[in-house]
C-alpha cells in the first residue's frame, strides 16, 4: 500500500525512492507469487485425478481464475528428454506445437471449455515412433504464414541485440480463422487487419504506427504531458529487422526490431487459434530525454463516445467534445480496455499496464513511454515490457464482451504439470467448477477470508454493464450464501439474488454445516 502513495506511483518521485519502492514492490510480488504458487499447488495436489490415457502419461491441471468458461491457448514446460503429446482425459490427442522459451521447450496447445473458477486436466504423453512430431514452424489449416525467414536473434536482460539486418520490402502476412493481418515489408509498421467474420477492414491509412514527439517545456515535468506535443513530432522508429519466430498450427509470432536514436525496440505481432485478438507484445530499451512515445490506431469507423474502463464501472466521452472544460480532456485514464464503436461495429484495444487513452471519432491513441527529466533525470530509463491487444467485434463493448476480454488479456490460464507420486488417480473428474454464477455481467474480483469471522469467506464482485440482472450463486464446495455484506463486510441484509447497475456486490459465505469446510 505505501507504493501506491501519489507521488510514488506515478513515477513523480525523487531517485532515491525508487531505490526503496523498487525493494518493496518486488518483495511483494515474490510473497505474493509464491503464495499463490503454494495455493495452485495444494489444490493440484489435492485433486482426484482421472485415470490417464496411458501409464507413462503426466496429469496437466489447467485452473481458470475467471467466473467464466474459458477456452485459450497454453503453454507447458516439456520433460528433458522424448517427444509428447498432449491428450484429454478421453484419450484424444490434441494439436500442439512446439516452442522455444529461454533455450527449453516447451509445448502449446487449445486448452477447451476450464470452467468457471475451476480447473480442467489434460495430459503429456510420450510419443510412439509412428506419430508425427509436433507441429512446429510449419503452417497448417487455420494458421497460415507467409515469407518465412529464419534470422538469428538473442534478448538480453539489459540489451536488445539484433544480430542480422536483414528486411524485405515484400509485406508479411498471417491469419487465423478471425483476422488476417498485414505488416509492411519496408516499415515493420502493421498497415493491415481484415476482420474475416464480418468481412471488413479495421484499420485505415496508414495503419498501427508507434509515433514519436518533444515532450518538453512543462514546469512539472514528471506529471504533465506537453499539451502541444502533437505540434512538435519527430521521425518514427526505423526498422532493423523482420521475421516470423513461430509460425505453426496455433500460434504465428512475426517479430519486429526497430531503432531510434539510442533506443531500440522489440514488437511480436501475436496471432492464436481460436482468439479474435491481435496481441502486440513489446520490449523496449529506452534511452530518451523529453520524448513521448505513443501508439495509434486509425480505425475504419466513426464513433461519437469513447467508452474506456474504470474500476468497477465504465466511463464514456464524447469524441468531439464541444466545451473547454471537455477539450481538456484529451488524455484519459483507462484500466484494461478503451473502445470506439458506431452502434453497429467497433473496436477495442486492451492493455496490460499502459493506461493513457486519447482519442478521435475514428481513432485511438496510447501512451507508451515517455522521458522526464526533473525530479528523476532517470525516470524511464532501461527496458520495458508491455502488451497492448487489438480487438474488433460487432456492436458495442457490451455486444462485444469487451470486460471479459480485458480480464483475459490480464489474467491467462495457468498451468500445473503434477508428479504422479503426489497426487491421487481415483477415477475423479477431468473437469470442476468450485464457483459459479448465472449472469454474464458479474465480474468476480475476490475471494477471500473474513477479517470479522474466520468461519466466514467473503465473496466480492460487480455487474460490469449497467444493466442489473438477477445473479445465482452455484458451487461445488459445499457452501450458502449466508448474508449480504458491505466493503467493510459487515452485514448490510439478506441476499435478495438482485444486482443493481455497477453495484459491487458482497456475499457472506461458509459451510452449510456452519463449519470451516471453504478450507
Amino acid at each position: 500500500m505505501f507504493n501506491q502513495f501519489h507521488d510514488i506511483l506515478p513515477g513523480s518521485a525523487i531517485a532515491e525512492v525508487y531505490e526503496d519502492a523498487n525493494r518493496g514492490w518486488q518483495a511483494a510480488a515474490t510473497t505474493a507469487g509464491d503464495a499463490e504458487n503454494r495455493a495452485l499447488d495444494a489444490i493440484a495436489s489435492s485433486i482426484s485425478l482421472p485415470y490417464p490415457p496411458q501409464p507413462q502419461a503426466i496429469p496437466i491441471v489447467v485452473f481458470n481464475p475467471l467466473n467464466w468458461t474459458r477456452s485459450e491457448i497454453v503453454q507447458v514446460p516439456l520433460p528433458p528428454q522424448g517427444s509428447w503429446d498432449v491428450c484429454e482425459s478421453t484419450g484424444n490427442a490434441l494439436n500442439s506445437q512446439l516452442v522455444r522459451v529461454s533455450g527449453r521447450s516447451e509445448l502449446l496447445f487449445f486448452a477447451t471449455d476450464v470452467p468457471s473458477v475451476g480447473y480442467r486436466c489434460f495430459w503429456l504423453v510420450p510419443k510412439s515412433p509412428e506419430t508425427p512430431m509436433n507441429q512446429g514452424f510449419e503452417p497448417k489449416n487455420d494458421l497460415i504464414c507467409a515469407h518465412l525467414f529464419r534470422l538469428y536473434y538473442t534478448i538480453s536482460g539489459s540489451r536488445l541485440d539484433v544480430n542480422t539486418n536483414r528486411k524485405n520490402s515484400e509485406n508479411w502476412e498471417f491469419e487465423n480463422q478471425y483476422l488476417r493481418v498485414k505488416v509492411s515489408g519496408e516499415t515493420g509498421d502493421l498497415i493491415e487487419i481484415f476482420d474475416k467474420v464480418n468481412s471488413r477492414e479495421v484499420l485505415t491509412y496508414p495503419g498501427h504506427q508507434w509515433r514519436l514527439f518533444r515532450d518538453q517545456g512543462q514546469y512539472w515535468d514528471a506529471w504533465n504531458i506537453d499539451p502541444n506535443y502533437h505540434k512538435y513530432p519527430l521521425d518514427s522508429p526505423q526498422l532493423e529487422s523482420i521475421e516470423f519466430v513461430e509460425k505453426g498450427y496455433l500460434r504465428g509470432r512475426l517479430r519486429v526490431f526497430k531503432r531510434f536514436n539510442n533506443s531500440r525496440f522489440c514488437q511480436d505481432y501475436v496471432l492464436s487459434i481460436g482468439s479474435p485478438i491481435l496481441r502486440v507484445e513489446c520490449r523496449v530499451e529506452w534511452r530518451e530525454n523529453h520524448v513521448l512515445m505513443k501508439g495509434y490506431f486509425p480505425l475504419s469507423i466513426n464513433a461519437d463516445l469513447l467508452s474506456y474502463e474504470i474500476p468497477c464501472g465504465v466511463m464514456e466521452r464524447k469524441t468531439e467534445p464541444q466545451t473547454n472544460f471537455d477539450k481538456s480532456k484529451w488524455e484519459v485514464p483507462a484500466l484494461n480496455w478503451g473502445s470506439l464503436s458506431d452502434g453497429n461495429y467497433g473496436v477495442s484495444l486492451l492493455n496490460d499496464c499502459k493506461y493513457g487513452y486519447d482519442f478521435k471519432p475514428d481513432e485511438i491513441g496510447l501512451s507508451l513511454l515517455r522521458g522526464s527529466l526533473w525530479p528523476d533525470p532517470k525516470a524511464d530509463v532501461g527496458v520495458h515490457e508491455f502488451s497492448y491487444g487489438i480487438y474488433p467485434h460487432l456492436g458495442d463493448w457490451r455486444q462485444g464482451e469487451t470486460v471479459r476480454r480485458g480480464y483475459e488479456f490480464n489474467q491467462p490460464l495457468q498451468v500445473r504439470v503434477l508428479e504422479l507420486s503426489n497426487v491421487g488417480i481415483t477415477g475423479g473428474e477431468s473437469c470442476r467448477s468450485f464457483l459459479g454464477f448465472s449472469a454474464s455481467n458479474f465480474v468476480l474480483m475476490a475471494v477471500k477470508r473474513s477479517h470479522l469471522d474466520h468461519q466466514t469467506w467473503i465473496i466480492r464482485g460487480y455487474e460490469c454493464q449497467g444493466s442489473g440482472g438477477v445473479l445465482e450463486f452455484e458451487n461445488s464446495l459445499g457452501v450458502q450464501v449466508n448474508y449480504a455484506v458491505n466493503l467493510l463486510e459487515e452485514r448490510v441484509g439478506v441476499f435478495d439474488r438482485k444486482m443493481q447497475p455497477w453495484q459491487v456486490l458482497g456475499l457472506a459465505i461458509s459451510g452449510k454445516t456452519g463449519s470451516d469446510e471453504v478450507t
